[in-house]
């Protein structure tokens, strides 16, 4: 979990600070809609619960968290680093990304 929380803070440094579920929507687009992106590579899927509690718990707006594979990325998502958009490289021996979105508003 600590190491969770200095990921994180890490890339609310990098991306900056930033809903309720579309139906219509697939969680790509949804996360697409989001005012800031952040993609944690290598990633259990099974912590990916974990990174939404503690947005929720810091009081990140609209938080939306899905589990995906390593070829996800910012440009992947139409977005470049740094434009509302960050990567991390996590330790963890796995195949699978975490992708935590929420908004600024």
């Amino acid at each position: 979990m600590k190491k969770l929380a200095i990921s994180l803070m890490g890339m609310i440094f990098i991306v900056g600070c930033g809903g309720s579920g579309d139906k219509s929507k697939t969680i790509t687009e949804q996360i697409q809609e989001r005012d800031v992106i952040s993609i944690l590579y290598n990633y259990p899927a099974d912590l990916c619960g974990e990174l939404q509690n503690a947005l929720v718990a810091n009081g990140f707006k609209d938080p939306l968290v899905a589990s995906f594979s390593t070829s996800v990325s910012c440009a992947s998502l139409g977005r470049e680093i740094g434009d509302s958009c960050g990567e991390s490289y996590e330790g963890f021996n796995t195949l699978d990304s975490c992708v935590g979105s929420w908004n600024n508003r």
